[in-house]
């Protein structure tokens, strides 16, 4: 059975020189399929893009990911590259992890094991 995709603001982190957060931690849940979802956490994103340097998507409560999940996270990467921030997966399971090391996204990605991990990249 499928569970909606959801995302929440976790953590918004410390303040650095210029009033943003050094990072912003978001929670992702269920089962990652894009969809109409796509357009609800493109907006949220457009959103925090503007108030941190660094974002990190906790991915510990993601089941399932297909080629259009795996889409929405490279569309996430590209648009907060634009604009000069930086994107930290975290938590990855196993088979997100498979699926991105066989489409040699691992290189496009920076990964951590866990949060405090992405919070010191």
């Amino acid at each position: 059975m499928s569970q909606d995709f959801k995302f929440e603001l976790v953590e918004g982190g410390e303040n650095g020189n210029d009033g943003t957060s050094k990072e912003t931690i978001i929670g992702l849940s269920g089962d990652l399929m894009g969809g109409s979802s796509a357009m609800d956490f493109q907006t949220f994103l457009n959103k925090l893009s503007s108030q941190s340097s660094k974002i990190i998507f906790d991915l510990t409560q993601i089941n399932i990911v297909n080629s259009s999940g795996l889409g929405m996270l490279v569309a996430a990467h590209t648009h907060l590259k634009n604009a000069n921030k930086t994107l930290i997966l975290c938590s990855v399971g196993d088979n997100l992890s498979s699926l991105v090391k066989m489409t040699h996204l691992d290189k496009v990605f920076k990964i951590a094991d866990n949060i405090e991990s992405a919070i010191k990249l």
